[in-house]
């Protein structure tokens, strides 16, 4: 719904033009499908009529870069040996996402209850000390549920190195962590917490 805005009449084609902060300006096509009041006054609804899911994308994926922008995130990694997997924290590092590294179950919790808020992601190795990754992540999205928790199968962490590095577009950087979670969803399993 748009709120004082011109005032056009039920099924007129009309063009929005979509400004995000530090992008380039995205022009969209339109049906007015509701209209209410009159003048400048008058709301009406719009229905957008490209159903592209390119499209689609590409506004989720603008938005998504100005909020974070805005909002600066980090990727929680939670690995008993984080040596073991400098090519992957060195390839999120390298796609402009914020690192942090948690040995131990305890770790984790201690960095989510201190940076909760910039924390939307977690990568879990499959096994960390004595604990399971599944018990981890159990953890995490029962007191955290806005984090989304990647569980890292064994020999994931080459798998995600590789379809990180390979997905890099060269003129596009920092990614969204939108894009980051489709790159890695199609190589492992990422839980979030149900409603």
């Amino acid at each position: 719904m748009l709120s004082h805005g011109p005032d056009c009449a039920l099924g007129d084609k009309v063009a929005l033009t979509l400004h995000v902060d530090g992008e380039d300006e995205l022009e969209l096509a339109a049906k007015v499908v509701r209209h209410e009041g009159e003048g400048t006054g008058a709301t009406i609804g719009l229905c957008f009529t490209d159903a592209d899911p390119r499209f689609e994308d590409r506004i989720q994926d603008l938005v998504m870069r100005s909020i974070e922008r805005d909002q600066q995130s980090e990727i929680l990694v939670v690995h008993a040996q984080p040596e073991r997997v400098t090519k992957l924290l060195e390839s999120i590092r390298g796609i402009g996402q914020c690192v942090v590294s948690a040995r131990t179950p305890r770790d984790a919790l201690s960095v989510l209850e201190t940076s909760a808020d910039r924390i939307h992601m977690a990568i879990v190795a499959p096994v960390v000390g004595t604990s399971s990754a599944r018990d981890i992540v159990k953890l995490i999205l029962r007191r955290f549920p806005h984090v989304h928790c990647v569980l890292l199968s064994r020999g994931g962490a080459e798998r995600l190195t590789r379809a990180i590095r390979s997905a890099k577009p060269v003129e596009v950087s920092p990614w969204t962590l939108s894009r980051l979670r489709r790159v890695i969803g199609k190589h492992e399993v990422i839980m979030v917490a149900s409603a």
